[in-house]
């Protein structure tokens, strides 16, 4: 059964991750998606580890699309790209502002005759302000809009940003729901219209609920309360590592019993949850001194028997045999026609009544041209003269 976007057509001239991801996600739930590249191909092909020279990164950012290599350098180029965003629902791009107006496929001018188009341009730092000309990638945003400095503590003497794309795909996650709401919105009537997203915009909306929680009330009269940052702790263990929630007072008592410790319950440091709070590192320290003695399945057991929530840090390469992933059926292993087998992620989103499903594989660079062109009126000889101008591939 086709997903619940079963019927929308997205046009995507958008490469590296923010714009390619959000609309792999929006064809994960049914829509279809023509990926317009350059002859060069998105500069993702050739990223993460490479079989038959594709990218993992490529493919892991790309499936379910056809692609379309168009020279939008040429005229000829940009009138194919026109004809296909007349018969689109959404077209999503993420050149730097001002590209898409310089080429005749802004907002403005696609528009203009085609009034319901949901058009989306994402952007590093947005269209106004000192650097809404900037070039922009993950890191450089994860420094400007606080995500770095939260990482920071006193226990780190340098910032660290996180070791995920993580301003990148939060940007595409923010598009992804933005154009949802966008077609429902024209659904019930409202038009088209265009959707100005920056990954800034994206990173800082994403940080702020809970890392900028201290900087939510505005003047003098503010009890301090703890953050949440801070109290993020994993544990060594002899062979690993694990993190517990024990600030509430049963989960505290209870690991206090199953341990054998009453010294940790009889201490006047950790009375209570406020003073647990007041004197977190050190009972976090305390706590680490014994958790340090015991394999990560003996502190499972430990955090097990207490009833106290816990997690030891799965490894990467054994994720997908994880109890509770492999019950989820969450990984999954496919046949791509030329990479070969493939481990990916399904759909996390599962729908009653309009299930979604994994696209098909990645597409390689310029496979569904000669496809498409047929579906806008071009035949061989035509499209034969197109290739050989070089305004497809």
């Amino acid at each position: 059964m086709a997903g619940p976007l079963s019927g929308v057509r997205i046009v995507e001239a958008a490469s590296v991750i923010t714009g390619p991801w959000a609309c792999s996600l929006l064809a994960d739930q049914g829509a279809e998606v023509i990926k317009i590249e350059a002859p060069s191909g998105d500069i993702m092909r050739a990223s993460g580890h490479l079989r038959a020279g594709v990218g993992s990164w490529f493919v892991n950012l790309n499936r379910g699309k056809r692609s379309l290599v168009l020279d939008l350098g040429q005229p000829e180029g940009l009138e194919i790209a026109r004809s296909l965003v007349a018969d689109a629902d959404v077209f999503v791009q993420n050149w730097r502002p001002g590209v898409a107006d310089r080429l005749g496929l802004g907002y403005e001018a696609l528009s203009t005759d085609h009034p319901d188009l949901v058009y989306l341009s994402i952007s590093g730092f947005g269209d106004v302000g000192p650097l809404a000309a900037a070039r922009a990638y993950d890191p450089t945003v994860q420094g400007r809009s606080g995500i770095v400095a939260a990482q920071s503590s006193d226990r780190v003497d340098c910032p660290e940003p996180v070791r995920l794309a993580i301003s990148d795909q939060v940007t595409s996650l923010t598009a992804a729901q933005a154009v949802t709401a966008a077609l429902l919105a024209r659904a019930e009537g409202s038009g088209g219209q265009h959707i100005e997203l920056s990954m800034l915009e994206a990173s800082i909306q994403f940080l702020w609920p809970i890392a900028m929680s201290d900087h939510t009330y505005v003047g003098d009269d503010v009890t301090p309360g703890v953050m949440y940052g801070p109290t993020l702790r994993y544990w060594p263990t002899v062979d690993g590592a694990v993190t517990a929630a024990i600030a509430p007072d049963k989960e505290w008592g209870s690991l206090c019993s199953v341990a054998g410790r009453d010294d940790w319950r009889e201490d006047p440091r950790f009375v209570d949850i406020m003073s647990r709070l007041v004197h977190y590192d050190e009972l976090m320290s305390m706590v680490g001194e014994h958790i340090a003695t015991l394999t990560t399945e003996q502190a499972a057991r430990l955090f097990d028997a207490a009833d106290v929530p816990f997690a030891p840090a799965v490894p990467r390469d054994g994720l997908w045999d994880d109890p509770q992933v492999a019950a989820l059926e969450l990984i999954e292993e496919v046949d791509h026609t030329t990479l070969g087998t493939i481990r990916r992620v399904r759909p996390a989103t599962r729908f009653s009544g309009t299930p979604s499903a994994s696209g098909a594989g990645a597409p390689l660079l310029g496979e569904h041209t000669d496809a498409v062109l047929h579906e806008l009126g071009h035949d061989a000889s035509s499209i034969a003269m197109l290739r050989e101008r070089g305004v497809v591939s």
